[in-house]
């Protein structure tokens, strides 16, 4: 699939300009940008090299007089040659950066840009705003479908709603790519997190019934950004536990939602609002409770994250600061062996109010149960 560039409407920044500002700031120093979003980002050009990533293989380095690309050479159009000769960038094969990378003797500058990236302009929000209103259409009038089904007498299968559900995203003009493989999971099978739905002749898929959760996890990339938003919904009769369960994980999730915060907050703290109230009920969750997500990018960003404070091969999750105008997840959920799982995600930008205060303004559009 060929690279294009952003088209006016989604497009939110000067690609001259930004690249002009690094290159003040890197001074006689080099700027190796090898990951890919990065590269995308900086460029406002997109690919479809990754099944759920707009993106396309490539790395690139601004350097104090000269700009290089290398990516795979038979992807560019026309008009994205022309571009990136607009922003003075020469362009080489993607197979020459390793041997082109010995020969840069300068210091390298270490960048800023995955920060820059999570810092969403006001034409971004305008965007992400209006594509959620897009999709939360689309799984709304999913969900009352699912509702109208009687699935006693008609045969369904997880692999059934997946499709069907991404065949209504698929269908809208904006659509992009999905922004990872939906997650369709009925009863026991939604004990696992991220589980995968069976999608091959030999594994069947779970039949639907009328009783149990359906706990349905998914997203898409439109023209204008992308959604992540997972929804829990009642097929038929509950057990007491399912339903005690299911409301200490939306109190959970609306404590967190709710909840107002001074600058300089990290992600740890806020991961605990959720995360406490949990534990109160000696419940718990094994992943975080916020993740980032790019504009028209990847659908987990890092900056910014809502986890735990914990070290892994020498990196520190959980304590980054939260920022004015990040997108992020709020997930809290519970998950019991071969028996069910209970998720809410939505999500949210960053807002300020006229005190300073942080709080979040959500962005997902469908109504939870």
């Amino acid at each position: 699939m060929k690279i294009w560039r952003l088209n006016k409407k989604v497009e939110c920044f000067s690609s001259k300009k930004l690249i002009n500002n690094l290159k003040k700031e890197i001074k006689d120093k080099y700027l190796f940008i090898t990951d890919e979003e990065e590269v995308c980002y900086i460029l406002n050009l997109r690919g479809q090299d990754e099944k759920y990533t707009p993106i396309f293989r490539a790395k690139l380095i601004i350097a104090p007089t000269f700009n290089v690309i290398y990516l795979d050479k038979e992807k560019i159009t026309k008009e994205v040659k022309d571009y990136l000769d607009e922003l003075d960038i020469f362009i080489k094969d993607y197979n020459d950066f390793k041997k082109d990378e010995k020969k840069f003797t300068k210091e390298k500058f270490e960048s800023n840009i995955s920060f820059l990236k999570s810092i969403k302009t006001k034409k971004e929000i305008q965007n992400i705003k209006r594509v959620h209103k897009i999709d939360g259409e689309i799984l709304t009038n999913f969900i009352k479908f699912v509702k109208t089904i009687d699935f006693d007498k008609e045969y369904w299968t997880e692999k059934m709603l997946m499709e069907e559900l991404d065949n209504r995203r698929k269908k809208h003009k904006d659509f992009v790519c999905l922004s990872f493989k939906t997650i369709m999971a009925y009863k026991e099978s939604a004990a696992t997190i991220h589980y995968d739905v069976p999608t091959n002749k030999r594994d069947k898929s779970k039949r639907i019934k009328n009783e149990g959760f359906l706990l349905i996890d998914s997203g898409a990339t439109y023209q204008g950004g992308t959604t992540d938003v997972t929804r829990t919904i009642k097929l038929g009769k509950l057990t007491k536990e399912e339903k005690r369960n299911y409301k200490i994980v939306k109190k959970a999730f609306l404590k967190l939602v709710n909840h107002k915060f001074k600058q300089g907050t990290k992600g740890y703290e806020l991961d605990k609002i959720a995360r406490d109230y949990m534990n109160k009920y000696n419940l718990d969750y094994n992943h975080g409770t916020g993740h980032g997500v790019g504009y028209m990018l990847s659908v987990h960003e890092s900056p910014p994250t809502i986890t735990r404070k914990r070290k892994e091969n020498n990196i520190l999750f959980g304590d980054s600061e939260i920022f004015e105008n990040q997108v992020v997840s709020i997930e809290p959920g519970v998950y019991f062996e071969n028996k069910y799982g209970i998720r809410i995600e939505d999500l949210a930008v960053v807002k300020k109010d006229e005190k300073g205060i942080l709080y979040f303004d959500i962005l997902t559009k469908v109504p939870i149960e």
